[in-house]
């Protein structure tokens, strides 16, 4: 049921102009077609009044004995007569056609014309009451019993109306008049009409709220691009003001944090360059301690100081310099890397695949790949690198067989100079900030990376790349952006 709801503010727009446009339209049609019945009945009134007055006007001056024949002139689909010498028909009811009809009557008859006038709604299924005089029970007639509702049927019209007008001698004229029935609001033409005006609508709404909503669209674009690039473009201002006033303040957020991380960056860089001085003095102050285990502990401390200093410079100078996008052979770069590996002496392998094209910053991922592989080799003794593509995702993996990272961990691995154990030390190599380099490119490409123990012993780790498609959708291929490498 959910999946009807629209989900998009140009869904739930057209959707209220739809509704909106449909009520407006039924009760429009509703009150038309009410004041449609009550013209219709008031037109066919002021007809059927003159022609019970002609009827009137001329039977008066019919002998008695002809006025039955005479009466059947004027028999058609607007108006039955029967003529009753001396019991008018007794209506059942009245309502506002009665009243119409009776006031049509009067205003086309002279004074002259008429002793006498009774108008009422009656029903087809029963005969008409007629008005007992002395005692005497009513009489049937031609429009007692089944011949009013012969008349009805044979008319195919709605309700029916007695009018019984006396004349002057006393007798009575009874005529019977079939009203236009219930019209219905249905008919294909109004379907097709509501239908018509409906699609029309639609269409006219769907391409103004695009046009409204656009900005938007761009601004939602402008913020996953800013969370993959702190130097995504920034969206421009146009739209409403409201629209223009969100945009803007979102440029505002955009340019603070992109100073704000500048100077966190520029901040480490001094104090790690600011270090080795110190570090440099120490070092020299080391060699004229008399205790050479002293002074080796001494010296190893300071160079383990000297190359976290050194890590930290080298990562944020990286981060410093701006890499653009551009496309290049994920594959191709993969089996480089693994080359450059196994000239080394290392036991590096790689599942051979054809080209897999990738939009990003070639330099950033060299450096995310060799790091990952670096550390697979390090505490696993040899890497086993492989790439799938699917149709919104790369996934490299890189196994090994070391001792793995326990589930709790995992997490933690990624935090800079994050130690588990020691079989993960400083004393192997490195200051700890491979993970963290190599997440930092992965989440810079819109992806990301994840850890997982193999069942036969070893760690998996799995880099998530979106495809160049939605990489691009992401963050446009010349957009500069920060490298991590």
């Amino acid at each position: 049921m959910k999946r009807l709801w629209p989900d998009s503010i140009a869904g739930w727009t057209v959707a209220t102009i739809i509704v909106g446009l449909l009520a407006s339209q039924l009760l429009s049609f509703a009150v038309h077609f009410r004041e449609r019945g009550t013209v219709i009945a008031a037109l066919q009134s002021f007809h059927v009044g003159e022609r019970i007055a002609d009827a009137v006007r001329v039977l008066k001056q019919t002998p008695p004995t002809q006025r039955p024949h005479a009466a059947e002139r004027f028999n058609g689909s607007t108006m039955w007569i029967d003529w009753e010498p001396q019991f008018p028909i007794v209506g059942e009811g009245r309502d506002w056609r009665a009243d119409m009809l009776r006031a049509a009557v009067i205003r086309n008859l002279s004074e002259g014309d008429w002793r006498g006038l009774r108008v009422a709604l009656i029903q087809p299924q029963q005969p008409p009451a007629r008005e007992e005089r002395a005692g005497r029970p009513s009489t049937d007639s031609s429009l007692a019993g089944g011949s009013l509702a012969a008349i009805e049927r044979k008319m195919e019209t709605g309700p029916l109306y007695g009018v019984a007008v006396q004349i002057q001698d006393g007798t009575w004229l009874n005529f019977v008049v079939p009203f236009v029935g219930a019209v219905s609001y249905w008919s294909k033409d109004l379907i097709v009409a509501l239908g018509l005006s409906v699609v029309v609508v639609a269409i006219l709404s769907l391409l103004a709220v695009r046009y409204i909503t656009a900005p938007l669209s761009a601004l939602a674009r402008a913020a996953a691009q800013f969370g993959v690039s702190i130097d995504a473009a920034e969206p421009p201002l146009r739209g409403s003001r409201e629209i223009r006033s969100t945009i803007a303040a979102f440029n505002e957020m955009r340019q603070r944090i992109k100073r704000y991380v500048e100077d966190r960056m520029q901040m480490m860089a001094a104090i790690s360059h600011d270090l080795r001085t110190p570090i440099t003095r120490l070092r020299l102050r080391a060699e004229f301690v008399e205790d050479e285990e002293q002074q080796r502990k001494m010296l190893a401390d300071l160079d383990e100081m000297e190359s976290m200093i050194s890590a930290v410079l080298s990562f944020a100078r990286a981060e410093i310099v701006v890499e653009t996008r551009r496309p290049l052979d994920l594959a191709a770069l993969l089996r480089e890397i693994c080359a450059d590996m196994r000239q080394h002496g290392h036991a590096v392998t790689l599942a051979e695949h054809g080209p897999i094209l990738f939009v990003g910053r070639p330099s950033a991922l060299r450096r995310c790949f060799v790091n990952l592989i670096t550390n697979a080799v390090k505490y696993g003794g040899g890497a086993r690198v492989g790439v799938t593509s699917r149709e919104r995702e790369i996934c490299v993996s890189i196994e090994d067989d070391g001792p793995g990272i326990p589930e709790s961990e995992q997490e933690k691995v990624f935090r800079p100079f994050y130690r588990i154990e020691s079989s993960r030390s400083r004393d192997t190599g490195g200051t700890g900030l491979g993970l963290t380099v190599a997440r930092t490119v992965a989440r810079g490409h819109g992806g990301d990376i994840v850890l997982e123990n193999r069942a036969e012993g070893g760690l998996s780790v799995r880099v998530m790349l979106p495809t160049g498609r939605a990489d691009a959708e992401a963050s446009p291929p010349e957009v500069p952006a920060r490298a991590v490498g």
